[in-house]
């Protein structure tokens, strides 16, 4: 068995354990793949639970968020994000979290400052005379 797992490339235990299965008992020549598909969701929503959530969509016409509290004040106590998970699931939303990405603005083109000469500089000067004692920057011109 060893070299057998060391030649698969798994512990000698997975081997044994395979080795154990009713099928590889009965002498089949392949060892056939197990599904791994979820057979249970224990913590799935109720039929009814998800009606409810759909109605107050039709009668409020509100969103997940108010959805959630009416739930709540009826005694369902779900997530938030599972209401809207419900209402995305049925096509109630747009979707399901909003917007996704940053989203970018058109910036304007600020205007270009030009120098009377070629001879002229822009200087900023930093002086205290500004309200309430703050430093106020002025352009001078000079040179």
């Amino acid at each position: 068995m060893a070299k057998v797992s060391r030649h698969i490339g798994v512990h000698r235990s997975t081997i044994w354990r395979w080795c154990q299965r009713p099928e590889a008992a009965n002498r089949v020549k392949l060892l056939r793949t197990r599904s791994s598909r979820p057979h249970s969701h224990p913590k799935q929503l109720t039929e009814a639970v998800v009606r409810r959530v759909l109605e107050l969509r039709w009668e409020l016409k509100r969103c997940a968020e108010v959805i959630w509290r009416v739930l709540q004040r009826e005694g369902v106590y779900i997530s938030l994000a599972s209401v809207g998970r419900i209402l995305a699931r049925h096509k109630q939303v747009s979707s399901l979290y909003g917007r996704k990405g940053k989203v970018y603005h058109r910036r304007t083109p600020r205007p270009r400052v030009e120098a009377p000469a070629a001879s002229l500089k822009w200087i900023p000067s930093i002086s205290k005379t500004g309200r309430q004692n703050k430093p106020t920057m002025s352009i001078l011109s000079s040179i």
